[in-house]
């Protein structure tokens, strides 16, 4: 009884944003970011963001990423709501993975974890922040 009335609690605490809001996801991300990550390296920082696409009923992305100023790849993506932020995660064509919340201010602030060294399976997070290039649509 004390297990289930904790439950309905719970639950009834959740912020109205996790209870179904409707967002606009393409309307937030479609567009190019860019910025940089910060690295322990002489590897140049900078980085692109090109969100082309979202289905927001699949909670996906597609676009394209770059790395250092190389040439752009294609790249895909997951995007949702997590209580109020609006969370970007994808994997890069280097295979490091990016999470990234939408701050207000719109700006993309967050990790990019890349493989440490040659250890296998071993990761390090590295901050990296996006800032919109171009205006929304």
């Amino acid at each position: 009884m004390i297990a289930r009335t904790l439950v309905a609690l719970a639950i009834l605490a959740l912020p109205a944003a996790v209870s179904g809001e409707s967002v606009d996801f393409s309307r937030m991300l479609v567009g190019t970011w860019s910025g940089d990550i910060q690295l322990h390296s002489a590897e140049n920082p900078s980085r692109t963001l090109v969100v082309e696409a979202v289905d927001a009923a699949n909670g996906t992305f597609r676009g394209k990423y770059a790395a250092g100023g190389k040439r752009l790849r294609p790249v895909h993506g997951w995007v949702e709501r997590v209580g109020s932020f609006v969370v970007v995660r994808f994997t890069s064509p280097q295979r490091g993975r990016a999470e990234l919340r939408l701050q207000e201010d719109g700006v993309l602030m967050g990790e990019y974890h890349l493989r440490e060294g040659s250890s296998v399976g071993r990761t390090v997070g590295r901050p990296m922040r996006l800032q919109r290039a171009e205006p929304p649509r």
